[in-house]
């Protein structure tokens, strides 16, 4: 004969985190939230993150925008396998700023986020996307 308390147990577990929020990811500075913008960056397409953009951001990110981010993202670093996030900065002018690493098997880049006071995604940079590589240097040849 089985007991019911487990079961009572690991149903009230489950009430809790639903009922704490822990189940859907609010926008805001955090690994799970930087995880479906990553996500939705490499499908080319802002749109289920709609409501957590400010408009400018969101008329600013076409689809074919993301679409090209995501496609040179891709060739160049790879899929994401983790993502770490570093300390949030206040601005100045308000909101908050973060740069997370996103980690490849191949390389490292950064993706810096900024969130406005509403709790909306203002700006998203990769900067090492723009980042061309240096030009060899070059090999001094012996004078004759």
């Amino acid at each position: 004969m089985t007991s019911r308390k487990p079961k009572i147990v690991i149903g009230l577990i489950i009430l809790a985190y639903v009922f704490a929020g822990c189940g859907n990811v609010e926008p805001g500075h955090n690994v799970k939230f930087a995880w479906r913008v990553v996500k939705c960056v490499y499908g080319g397409s802002m749109k289920p993150l709609s409501k957590h953009l400010t408009p400018d951001f969101e008329n600013a990110m076409t689809n074919e925008a993301v679409r090209e981010i995501g496609k040179q993202l891709k060739q160049r670093f790879g899929k994401p396998q983790r993502i770490t996030m570093g300390q949030p900065v206040q601005e100045p002018t308000g909101g908050t700023t973060v740069t997370y690493l996103i980690e490849t098997k191949a390389s490292i880049f950064r993706m810096v986020m900024t969130i406005d006071e509403s709790n909306r995604i203002s700006s998203l940079d990769f900067p090492e996307l723009y980042e061309k590589a240096s030009p060899p240097e070059p090999v001094p040849q012996p004078s004759p």
